[in-house]
């Protein structure tokens, strides 16, 4: 999406998309240079700590949300599931809440990755966009 600061939207909706993901974060800033904010909205009939659980370490904030669809797990479910994760968390309960949240507190050095549901990158890819999230549905 940008450069400075990074910002990445994947998909990762699944454990071994997580893992991908990871790996690639690994890869991608290996001095870990600026914070790193990672905003999360996941269905709750996905496997929820295992998804978190390769992306957590990489944060040093998380920001909990969820997408407008009735599938998704609430903030409070997800934080669960981060109980021993040094990360800060934060709960924001709507997508573009959490964007503006985080935007208001990114530098140049810093990076934003928004996962855990294609519904959550949709609704963020329509924040940066400027559309309409509920047009995306149909």
């Amino acid at each position: 999406m940008r450069q400075r600061p990074r910002i990445l939207l994947d998909g990762a909706h699944n454990p071994a998309g997580a893992r991908a993901l990871a790996d690639y974060l690994a890869d991608v800033d290996p001095r870990r240079q600026g914070k790193h904010w990672l905003i999360t909205g996941i269905m709750r009939d996905k496997n929820i700590p295992e998804i978190l659980a390769p992306l957590a370490p990489w944060a040093d904030e998380i920001v909990l949300t969820r997408p407008e669809i009735d599938r998704a797990a609430e903030p409070d479910l997800l934080i669960a599931s981060l109980q021993k994760t040094p990360a800060a968390q934060t709960i924001r309960e709507r997508v573009p809440e959490a964007i503006a949240y985080v935007e208001s507190l990114l530098r140049p050095e810093d990076t934003l990755v928004i996962t855990g549901s294609l519904y959550t990158v949709g609704e963020a890819k329509a924040v940066y966009s400027g559309t309409v999230p509920s047009l995306l549905r149909g």
